[in-house]
């Protein structure tokens, strides 16, 4: 889907989402929302725990949303109050989205990028089972922020870089939801070196001889119960040359598949 900014909303077309916060909420903001929507809506602080849609009736806009994200003030939660709204009324969702963010603080705009991204994540990516496409997987899909004059020359490299890491949030899920028989020590490797062609990574993958030599044995030794090869990665990333960031090590494990403990494990 594409992002973009505008400073006043379309009329037609889109559905329009209006989070806001109640420290933020007052009667001249109230007023203006009437003013710009040609809506009439209740007061908001007397129903704030519940996610309305309005039809105007004069088809100047169609549908609203108002989102309460009150008392949530970092990235994981205003994403998630998005996501889980996404997902629960997904059949009422199109494929044009306007977001009025007059009443938010717009450093939230990064979390609810990510909180669109993820909604279109596909569980059923290995089941054979014809799969359900997203309304924001449409041809020509797209999100449009409104707010304040400039808000796209603040927010667009913010919100390029969301969807970058959101990218490989899902690819991530990917790895984390493929079924033993699919993602294996190899299917690592070939993921890993596939990130090579397209970025300054270095990749240098040990087999079972060389991890032997290196004495990685508590590894070796893992690696008995499977008759898959093991393999152990090491990835590089050069910086800027100049920088004072110094060298960051991230040691992890890739377990593809194991059976210890789980005639032990709850079945929850």
């Amino acid at each position: 889907m594409k992002f973009r900014f505008r400073l006043k909303p379309y009329r037609s077309k889109y559905l329009t989402l209006v989070p806001y916060d109640r420290d933020l909420l007052n009667e001249a903001k109230q007023q203006f929302w009437r003013e710009r929507y040609q809506l009439g809506f209740q007061d908001l602080t007397t129903n704030t725990q519940v996610e309305v849609f309005k039809i105007n009736s004069g088809k100047k806009f169609e549908t609203f949303a108002f989102i309460d994200i009150s008392d949530k003030y970092d990235h994981k939660d205003v994403s998630k109050v998005f996501l889980d709204f996404l997902l629960n009324h997904r059949s009422q969702l199109s494929h044009k989205i306007q977001i009025d963010v007059d009443c938010i603080d717009e450093g939230m705009i990064p979390a609810i990028v990510q909180a669109f991204e993820l909604s279109t994540y596909n569980l059923s990516i290995y089941t054979t089972a014809a799969k359900e496409t997203h309304p924001l997987q449409a041809a020509g899909a797209e999100v449009v922020f409104v707010g304040g004059e400039n808000i796209g020359r603040r927010y667009k490299a913010q919100v390029a870089e969301q969807q970058i890491i959101t990218k490989y949030q899902r690819e991530a899920m990917d790895l984390v939801n493929g079924p033993a028989n699919k993602v294996d020590a190899d299917y690592l490797v070939k993921w890993i070196k596939g990130k090579v062609q397209s970025s300054s990574l270095k990749v240098k993958v040990l087999n079972k001889t060389a991890m032997a030599k290196k004495g990685l044995h508590a590894v070796l030794a893992v690696n008995r119960g499977s008759a898959i090869e093991p393999a152990f990665i090491i990835a590089e990333h050069r910086g800027a040359p100049n920088s004072d960031t110094g060298t960051i090590g991230l040691v992890g494990k890739g377990v593809t598949f194991d059976t210890g403990g789980l005639s032990i494990k709850p079945s929850n």
